[in-house]
């Protein structure tokens, strides 16, 4: 586990080569911090120094964190399985199961999500769970793809029920002219 302290001797050197110190660059230039699958490997308190040293050391950056969640749904137990065999436990993923929890450790580390951000979602929308995402996720402006008009209508049903803006929506087209139901029941 990390303390704070050690987050930023250990940073130094990469300090030196993010702001561009060694070129006279400045910490307090715009900043993007992007981390792939990376804090998730953490225990909790050393991710919360990690992101608690970024927001002070970079006042000016945008964080872009991409990482699992729901450990506990079909896909999140498979996940967890194949990286527990091969000796990669995911040491953050109980105290931070969901999008919500994971924003709450940066906002506690002094990190501010912007009020007119546009998230997009990618990947399939199951119907049972549409109306309490939308109602989770206030500022959705895409989705990324449907591929089942009954699921287009539903979602177009559920903005309207909950007064939304309309949302954009991608549709997920066959072109290659395989024989799949859902994309012949858009095009018929």
């Amino acid at each position: 586990m990390f303390n704070e302290k050690e987050v930023s001797s250990y940073r130094l050197g990469l300090l030196a080569s993010w702001t561009g110190r060694q070129t006279g660059s400045s910490s307090s230039l715009p900043t993007v911090i992007i981390a792939e699958c990376v804090l998730i490997y953490l225990d909790p308190d050393s991710t919360k120094a990690i992101v608690g040293w970024a927001s002070k050391t970079f006042p000016t950056a945008v964080f872009f964190l991409y990482e699992q969640i729901h450990p506990d749904d079909a896909f999140g137990e498979q996940m967890m399985k194949n990286l527990e065999s091969r000796g990669c436990p995911l040491l953050g993923i109980y105290a931070t199961p969901t999008l919500r929890d994971k924003e709450n450790i940066f906002r506690d580390q002094g990190w501010q999500l912007p009020a007119d951000i546009e998230w997009h979602y990618i990947g399939h929308l199951q119907s049972n769970v549409v109306k309490s995402f939308l109602a989770g996720v206030p500022n959705l402006d895409m989705v990324e793809s449907v591929d089942y008009q009954k699921n287009a209508n539903h979602l177009d049903h559920v903005v309207a029920s909950l007064r939304r803006k309309p949302l954009k929506v991608l549709v997920q087209v066959n072109t290659s002219g395989d024989n799949v139901s859902s994309v012949e029941q858009f095009l018929e």
